[in-house]
């Protein structure tokens, strides 16, 4: 949790599209959900930090979307 805290926005993509969500406004327990694999015991690889954005998991559409904001 520190290392996700450090940032202000989370990026995930949700069905088509990519969506940004702030980081002080989720509980932990939304931001493990993000970033916890289905077995919800393993971190999500790879991990894409951008700036001020982190984003768990591997999508080609986010990195790309993300990486075009910064």
């Amino acid at each position: 949790m520190p290392l996700v805290r450090r940032f202000k926005k989370v990026g995930m993509k949700v069905g088509p599209r990519v969506v940004e969500m702030d980081v002080p406004a989720l509980p932990d327990e939304e931001i493990l959900k993000l970033f916890l694999g289905r077995d919800g015991d393993k971190m999500r690889a790879p991990v894409l930090a951008a700036g001020e954005i982190i984003f768990a998991g591997s999508d080609e559409t986010c990195y790309r979307t993300m990486l075009q904001k910064r």
